[in-house]
């Protein structure tokens, strides 16, 4: 428990943007003591040290995704021992919708400075980590089918910037593949929905097709060179076709 003169958490309302947003969860990270990733991870089951990196890093999605900021705060909160966490978590992810729908209130002062299944408080209700980049969702419901999502991406294995990718819903912790065939593991996907970049063709798979998509994993378990960008079968995404319609780009 927190002592009884412990500074209360930052709030997010003094953000009408998502880079005021942003400060704002780093704010949250300083006031709970700036852990290690994976020591904060272990406070919230889904969330990972990619995906904090994604929200608070160098290089940070510029539209931070509603599920893993839940997660991130719900993390944040937990380490240091606060004891309001769900309605805080709640707090964090009302406002977070002010900003997406555009209606932060005009009264609000400016600060310093992908739809899924939203989770938050300790379950699901009804969100994406993405490498770098801004994402806007582009229609759709997520149910069974991916959706556009535009913004730019870095890819670090193909040393380019990707315009635009993909949200689908996938099964979580699978494997990412070197190459589009199943041979070298190199990364594990841990997030149910995940973003994907295109498709390609490779080996064949329980799927019962040859469609493979290539992604960019949570976290590296060999080749840590290639960032843990690689393949995903088809097989691994809750989508209806293969490749999905939605996925207009082939690698």
């Amino acid at each position: 428990m927190p002592a009884e003169d412990d500074p209360p958490p930052p709030v997010p309302e003094e953000a009408n943007t998502w880079s005021e947003f942003i400060a704002r969860l780093r704010a949250l990270y300083e006031w709970c003591g700036r852990p290690k990733y994976r020591a904060l991870c272990a406070r919230s089951p889904g969330l990972s040290p990619a995906a904090v990196s994604n929200l608070i890093g160098k290089n940070p999605l510029t539209r931070p995704p509603e599920t893993a900021t839940a997660r991130f705060v719900e993390a944040c909160l937990r380490y240091r021992g606060w004891s309001e966490t769900d309605s805080e978590v709640e707090r964090w992810i009302s406002h977070w919708g002010v900003i997406d729908r555009g209606s932060v209130p005009a009264e609000v002062p400016p600060g310093p400075g992908v739809r899924w299944w939203r989770w938050y408080a300790g379950g699901l209700v009804g969100v994406l980590v993405v490498g770098a980049g801004v994402f806007l969702l582009a229609g759709g419901d997520g149910l069974g089918s991916c959706q556009r999502v535009s913004g730019n991406v870095k890819d670090t294995r193909m040393k380019r910037t990707w315009g635009d990718l993909f949200q689908c819903p996938n099964k979580p912790r699978v494997g990412v593949y070197e190459k589009a065939a199943f041979g070298s593991e190199i990364a594990v996907l841990e997030t149910d929905p995940s973003w994907f970049i295109c498709w390609t063709r490779g080996q064949r798979h329980s799927g019962g097709n040859d469609i493979w998509y290539y992604t960019q994993g949570d976290h590296s378990t060999r080749m840590p060179e290639l960032d843990a960008w690689g393949y995903v079968p088809a097989s691994d995404l809750r989508v209806g076709r293969a490749p999905d319609p939605a996925i207009t780009r082939r690698c």
